[in-house]
């Protein structure tokens, strides 16, 4: 595939500023984070706006 045909087109990138979440990278980190807890047993009660974003609730 040619530099050309792998670069982005103009007409369906996000308007800029805009945030970027990648789902899957979240889950991991809070998977991640979870066991890391279980582990020390620590009790985790998170309190972070994250989980307000409809997609991740």
């Amino acid at each position: 595939m040619s530099a050309a045909a792998a670069a982005p087109r103009a007409d369906v990138l996000p308007d800029t500023p805009c945030v970027v979440v990648d789902l899957d990278v979240v889950e991991r980190n809070i998977r991640r984070l979870q066991a890391y807890l279980d582990e020390h047993g620590i009790a985790n009660r998170p309190h972070i706006k994250t989980h307000k974003l409809p997609l991740i609730a």
